[in-house]
């Protein structure tokens, strides 16, 4: 559906949609700011699907402007996933961020795969630190570096409502980045899950030693909680689940795995 066909005014609440999936369209601005708009005047759905859409940051920016998100009583879970928002990503972010400051309702938001670099992160968090509402935090495939890292692990500190929250490694990402994010998740009590997405290309982890890994591993579970790695192949199949990476030696030098790390309290 491409944003010129996007209905002017959408009333959600007389529908009485609670879902609105309008995933793997072509909304862009356009399109955002006409669902903006329905969103001002009702309360209408609580989970809202807009990933593969070419949203950029304007309308992020629609979205979080002063009537929308601010004001909706409804709206749960947004997802907002593989939309790249290009250079102005930190402007999207800085909006986000002034609606997770007072938004009590949004429960879940997505942001897989929006390119997002260490700026749009740190702004985001900034929201993060003052939200009491947010549940669950996905930042998977985005720019993750060492300031953004070190950010995520500030704001966990001052937060006490995000119980899940999802990231993945980095070139830039190194194992000293991670310590520093997963000695605030042992600080922080309200948080019941972090997954941490790696990949093992030609028998290394990008960024990581296996022995880092492992104190990584030993940290948590001093700290009571319970770390389980699933490892995955090149399909998705599972091959090895376990709770250390000292097994990884043995999948051998070629073949590429995909890592993956899920703490629970």
């Amino acid at each position: 559906m491409a944003c010129d066909r996007m209905p002017g005014k959408l009333d959600l609440k007389k529908n009485l949609l609670r879902t609105l999936d309008l995933s793997g369209n072509s909304l862009a601005a356009n399109g955002v700011k006409n669902i903006a708009r329905a969103l001002k005047e009702n309360d209408g759905p609580e989970v809202l699907c807009l990933d593969v859409n070419h949203i950029t940051a304007d309308g992020v920016k629609a979205l979080s402007d002063s009537e929308t998100l601010f004001e909706n009583n409804s709206l749960q879970d947004l997802d907002l996933s593989c939309n790249i928002f290009t250079e102005d990503a930190s402007q999207g972010m800085q909006a986000l961020a002034e609606v997770l400051k007072t938004n009590k309702v949004l429960q879940d938001l997505n942001l897989r795969c929006c390119e997002l670099g260490d700026d749009a992160i740190t702004l985001l968090t900034d929201g993060l630190r003052q939200n009491a509402g947010l549940r669950k935090l996905d930042l998977k495939k985005n720019l993750l570096a060492a300031n953004g890292v070190k950010n995520i692990a500030r704001a966990l500190k001052e937060n006490d409502g995000l119980e899940v929250l999802c990231i993945d490694s980095h070139s830039k990402c190194t194992d000293f980045d991670l310590r520093v994010l997963t000695d605030a998740v042992a600080q922080d009590r309200s948080l019941n899950e972090l997954t941490i997405y790696y990949i093992k290309p030609n028998g290394s982890i990008r960024g990581l030693e296996l022995s880092d890994v492992v104190e990584i591993l030993e940290g948590f579970e001093r700290n009571g909680l319970q770390p389980h790695v699933r490892v995955s192949n090149r399909s998705g199949k599972s091959v090895r689940e376990m709770s250390t990476f000292a097994a990884l030696d043995d999948l051998g030098p070629d073949g590429r795995y995909y890592i993956q790390i899920t703490m629970k309290r």
